[in-house]
């Protein structure tokens, strides 16, 4: 499972989700967005509102998880992280 952690506002928050739909659709993963990092921004930046609700796109919402990690994968003799 891949999770788009979501930050920005509306052009950034558009862009992240086009990058989890490819990711979904090219390489068969489940994917999942995380916007919890919106709602409490790192000291210095700017609070943001989470807004693809407001399209009528499907969203897999995730909840973020300070026990995660970053992993990488291999799909077609491809590296990612």
């Amino acid at each position: 499972m891949i999770i788009i952690r979501l930050s920005g506002g509306l052009g950034n928050q558009l862009f992240q989700y086009a990058l989890a739909r490819s990711l979904k659709e090219k390489l068969i993963f489940d994917v999942k967005i995380d916007s919890s990092f919106l709602k409490s921004p790192q000291e210095g930046l700017t609070k943001r509102d989470f807004l693809l609700d407001k399209f009528k796109i499907s969203i897999n919402r995730s909840r973020y998880s300070k026990n995660r990690h970053t992993e990488s994968f291999k799909h077609d003799n491809k590296q990612y992280i």
